[in-house]
């Protein structure tokens, strides 16, 4: 509402809000035909010949509007170009922000196998049978949750083991806390754990 009555306050005329408004509407227009275009021909698997004519048709009427609303650029067109580069602008910081969010959390990640070793006097004999015991789905304990492991080429459902309670955490040689229950925890990593 506060962009709505600012543009208006600018403007002071409906004629220049209409040239900036036609304007946006026949690039939405041009574009949409584009983009169906593409679901016809990738998503619909239509034939060429006929996405093409679809295509061309609806495009040279939407070119002939918007090439006769590029002479209204000085006019208050200028406004709706100005928004939509600033809107880009803000998407594209956005998008490319997400992109190293997301490799710093992929590149810092940590595989289960890592945090966990045996306790002592179980041997590597007793970290294979717990890993095992994760790896299948136990019918005793009913509750499952789901990873992902690059190292053991497994991605399976993975039970709730009387085993891992053998399993001591890496470095601190601390137990591991089992608690009944299931915990869910958002993640925008595959594999691994932050």
């Amino acid at each position: 509402m506060a962009g709505c009555l600012i543009v208006v306050a600018a403007f002071q005329s409906a004629t220049k809000i209409g040239n900036a408004y036609g304007l946006a509407i026949i690039t939405v227009m041009l574009l949409d035909t584009s983009l169906l275009a593409l679901v016809m021909l990738l998503a619909w698997e239509w034939p060429t010949l006929v996405v093409s004519a679809f295509w061309l048709f609806f495009t040279f009427i939407s070119a002939a509007y918007f090439s006769s609303n590029l002479e209204k650029v000085p006019t208050g067109a200028w406004f709706a170009l100005m928004l939509a580069g600033i809107l880009s602008i803000v998407s594209f910081v956005y998008y490319y922000g997400q992109t190293k969010k997301a490799q710093y959390i992929e590149s810092h990640a940590v595989e289960l196998e890592d945090l966990f070793e045996a306790a002592p006097n179980d041997g590597d004999k007793a970290v294979e049978m717990a890993w095992r015991g994760m790896e299948r789905h136990s019918a005793q304990s009913g509750v499952t949750i789901a990873t992902n492991s690059t190292k053991s080429g497994a991605s399976a459902a993975v039970a709730l083991h009387p085993g891992l309670q053998r399993l001591r955490l890496v470095g601190t040689k601390l137990p591991v806390s089992r608690l009944p229950g299931i915990g869910i925890y958002f993640s925008e990593l595959l594999t691994g754990t932050h």
